[in-house]
């Protein structure tokens, strides 16, 4: 199983992602990958008390350019939206430093 989660970055959503994903990691017995995209707040509670599940896959720095995308709308302007390889949008510049972190349960 392989599991995604972009949580909405607010503390307590992220917390309970986080939370359910390590539950799910003690409860499984199947191979399992998770993988988040999360703003690197070291200071936050969920931070401190899950990060150390997690495998730090890649660092974004803030203000990096096409991390994010949403889906193209005719609205947007010709000439000034980029796209990504599957032609969704880039949106914005990071607005903290994000980070991709994962966990792989292998198969035992």
């Amino acid at each position: 199983m392989a599991f995604n989660g972009n949580p909405k970055y607010a503390n307590d959503d992220i917390y309970r992602a986080l939370d359910k994903a390590v539950l799910e990691f003690k409860t499984i017995s199947e191979p399992t990958k998770f993988m988040f995209v999360v703003p690197t707040w070291e200071t936050a509670n969920w931070y401190r008390n899950f990060i150390h599940y997690f495998e730090i896959v890649e660092e974004c720095p803030k203000g990096t350019q096409r991390v994010f995308t949403i889906p193209h709308r005719s609205r947007f302007v010709k000439g000034q939206t980029y796209f990504s390889p599957d032609k969704r949008v880039y949106v914005y510049p990071t607005k903290w430093p994000v980070i991709a972190i994962g966990y792989t349960r292998p198969l035992v």
